[in-house]
């Protein structure tokens, strides 16, 4: 895994900020894999003794970047809405039932690329809008088998 550059950086914020109409400034290190996935960490990392712990895996899963596009995950939705508010690019379900068991959903929306996902006060993730269709990008070991009803 890399470190991104300032300027990479720079670009993948720059990418957040249209997608969404949202001016976020992340305080965090961003590195990538070969895979085009980005995770952030919190600079006071920095203050870390690695060699005294264990571990596995730095930073959280933020998404991923290729080809000027940002797909972000669970996560990153849920911190971006959270944090920030977006105006732009924000699709909320009537139903999260087939979402949840990771089901594409039939749309009738012109292609808009990447949107946060959000049903009721809950952000699900992110998908994308091709071809009349709401792309599920949720992770098989994510969805639902079975949707529980209160």
């Amino acid at each position: 895994m890399k470190a991104l550059k300032s300027k990479e950086v720079k670009a993948v914020l720059k990418r957040i900020n249209e997608q969404y109409n949202i001016n976020i400034e992340l305080d965090y290190y961003f590195f990538m894999n070969n895979r085009n996935r980005l995770y952030i960490i919190n600079k006071d990392y920095n203050n870390i003794n690695e060699n005294e712990l264990n571990i596995r895996n730095h930073g959280l899963y933020f998404g991923e970047y290729k080809n000027n596009e940002m797909r972000l995950s669970i996560e990153a939705a849920q911190l971006i809405y959270n944090k920030y508010q977006p105006t732009k690019n924000v699709l909320e379900l009537q139903d999260a039932e087939p979402w949840l068991k990771g089901n594409d959903i039939e749309i009738n929306k012109e292609d808009t690329g990447f949107l946060i996902i959000k049903y009721k006060d809950d952000i699900l993730g992110s998908g994308k809008i091709k071809n009349n269709k709401l792309l599920n990008f949720t992770p098989k070991i994510r969805r639902l088998k079975t949707l529980f009803k209160v």
